[in-house]
């Protein structure tokens, strides 16, 4: 639904610019949540410097990392533990995403976009002797191609005097 807003709108905004902000949308919705959960509870939030914080920051950057890295302690700790482990990796996943949309937004800026990219497509594939490019057809119609098979006239019925409705 927002991407067919801006894209209805005429928004410049690339579309995975507005996918992005939708996926950390949904993220922060979901930290709020766990934020909630602790504090209903009056759990204790980590900081971000805790000891706890950082073991788990650490996890995350380790090698393939995946469920298997934080399962044994997501299925075996209270859910004070659990819960703070999601809110880590929620900041460790918006960390990434904003990172992408950075990098997506330079390479925007640097290379243009779809359009511009597959205009410059041809250019890239010419060969490099300098010779110029074998010219293609236009597509653009023509006087003689509006012309009937027969050559005479126009093909819109009932327009010009050779159609079979304007004699």
């Amino acid at each position: 639904m927002v991407v067919s807003r801006f894209v209805v709108e005429g928004d410049p905004t690339p579309v995975w610019a507005v996918t992005q902000r939708g996926a950390g949308a949904s993220l922060e919705e979901l930290l709020e949540d766990y934020r909630d959960f602790l504090r209903i509870r009056d759990l204790r939030l980590w900081a971000k410097g805790s000891r706890e914080a950082l073991y788990v920051r650490g996890l995350g950057s380790t090698p393939d990392a995946s469920y298997e890295t934080y399962r044994t302690y997501v299925e075996t700790r209270p859910p004070e533990v659990v819960a703070n482990i999601v809110v880590c990796l929620i900041h460790q996943t918006n960390y990434l995403l904003d990172r992408q949309l950075r990098q997506l937004e330079q390479a925007f800026v640097e290379q243009g976009g779809l359009r511009e990219r597959m205009t410059r497509a041809p250019e890239r594939t010419r060969p490099a002797t300098g010779a110029p490019s074998p010219k293609r057809p236009s597509r653009r119609k023509t006087r003689s191609s509006l012309l009937t098979r027969s050559g005479r006239g126009c093909s819109i019925v009932g327009l010009c005097s050779s159609s079979p409705r304007a004699r």
